[in-house]
């Protein structure tokens, strides 16, 4: 996806699609998949805070609590606990 979003705002063009709407959730929680760190991605990582600053998605991510995905980024303990809860709904 990084390459994709060289030069664009958005994953079609400079437009927010539903491209974006269906992507963006798996993305922000990459570190469930495994993946750590999108540091080294920086399109990636500025299409997310494209996407974070959109006032419906703030409205959204605090719906029905505030967003706390940070906690879970932060404390590896969590990020386990919140990791064995997901893999058991598959």
């Amino acid at each position: 996806m990084n390459g994709v979003l060289e030069g664009k705002d958005y994953l079609v063009g400079n437009i927010y699609t539903l491209a974006d709407a269906i992507n963006y959730p798996f993305v922000r929680v990459h570190f469930i998949s495994g993946i750590p760190s999108i540091d080294d991605l920086p399109n990636l990582k500025a299409w997310i805070s494209r996407i974070d600053a959109r006032p419906a998605i703030q409205k959204g991510l605090n719906v029905p609590t505030p967003d706390r995905l940070e906690e879970y980024t932060k404390d590896p303990e969590k990020l386990e606990k919140l990791d064995r809860c997901i893999r058991c709904l598959f």
